[in-house]
């Protein structure tokens, strides 16, 4: 019985080859170069796509402080202060434009340059490579991975500046970074340069988050295109400028999002030689349509003026945060007095952000 199986089998098998027709398989042979291809164009490189984006401003400040040259590292005790006239005028406050693309072979790269009066400024100059799955290093010049009010695309913001935590984390240099994901974790083991230079002291840092709920918290502040579902993202960072005897600095954070409402804090501590202080702020915010996201900040600056900063926003979305209109209120309130010139002043900004 199974010698009778066999040959039938044989005899169809033959019988079909006997069929084939010329036609049928230069078709096979075609599926299998189609198919070769589009294994080939997954690893082949996609081509630089050019990305950027464009800020500006009309600004109003009341009654600011104008300190001279002396002063003009914001410290109190040196120069002269005289308090100034209102200032009204626009400001381009970022003009920022770069190409990234895939290299093939698991690399890509990133270019940023930063334009303003008549220059070119590197920010960005950086090559990613996939060490294993889950994990990628990074080589070359890119920002600190320290804070995420810091890593936060400026165009993706909810007030037309970054906190004071975020502003002094976003910073640039040259070193290697090593980052990965495995399931809620993501971490960052980094080391660059720091404030000496291309010498033999170093910035070492490490940061690590936990998506606690749902995906995570996007690298976006505010609700927009957050979705429904409930997420809350957690995490800190610590780090070290073995260049400074002093240089330690820590930082916490947590961002949540909820269908249209958003919070987040985040505190850092500075050692002695990068200030001896600990700010910190927290943002809110509701989108009360599919277009307008309204947030209010708190900021404690702890810094030589004691500056605690009030503010409000409204973000009118065109085109998500790719188009967008901010209209901002900040208060900055002081309870310290330079040469009897009062620091607090209020600031009054419409900007338009436009980004590719």
């Amino acid at each position: 019985m199974k010698k009778f199986a066999y040959g039938a089998i044989a005899l169809a098998a033959v019988g079909a080859a006997g069929q084939a027709t010329d036609t049928g398989w230069s078709g096979l042979d075609q599926e299998i170069s189609s198919l070769s291809a589009s294994l080939q164009a997954q690893t082949a490189p996609t081509g630089p796509k050019v990305t950027g984006y464009m800020i500006t401003s009309l600004d109003y400040e009341g009654d600011p402080p104008v300190w001279d040259d002396a002063n003009s590292n914001g410290t109190i005790d040196t120069g002269e202060i005289t308090e100034g006239d209102d200032t009204l005028g626009w400001d381009l406050r970022n003009v920022r434009i770069g190409a990234a693309g895939d290299l093939g072979q698991d690399y890509s790269f990133r270019i940023n340059f930063e334009l303003s009066s008549g220059t070119a400024e590197l920010k960005d100059a950086y090559v990613d490579w996939k060490i294993t799955d889950g994990i990628k290093g990074r080589w070359g010049q890119y920002k600190i991975p320290f804070a995420r009010t810091a890593l936060t695309p400026k165009n993706k913001l909810l007030f037309m500046q970054r906190t004071a935590i975020g502003q002094a984390f976003n910073a640039r240099d040259v070193g290697v970074m090593v980052s990965g994901q495995f399931e809620m974790v993501n971490f960052w083991l980094n080391a660059q340069n720091g404030v000496d230079g291309i010498t033999k002291d170093m910035f070492y840092n490490a940061r690590v988050t936990f998506d606690v709920m749902g995906d995570g918290v996007a690298m976006v502040e505010g609700a927009y295109g957050a979705g429904d579902a409930l997420a809350l993202s957690v995490g800190g960072s610590i780090g070290d400028d073995s260049g400074l005897d002093n240089g330690l600095v820590w930082l916490l954070e947590a961002a949540l999002t909820s269908g249209p409402f958003s919070i987040a804090a985040e505190m850092a501590d500075f050692d002695s030689d990068l200030g001896d202080n600990t700010p910190w702020d927290v943002t809110a915010s509701f989108a009360f349509t599919e277009q307008y996201e309204l947030a209010v900040r708190y900021e404690d600056r702890d810094n030589d003026f004691d500056e605690v900063w009030y503010g409000a926003s409204i973000n009118r979305y065109v085109a998500g945060h790719d188009i967008k209109w901010t209209l901002q209120y900040v208060r900055i309130d002081t309870d310290e007095e330079v040469d009897a010139i009062a620091l607090d002043r209020d600031q009054i900004s419409l900007g338009l952000t436009v980004a590719f």
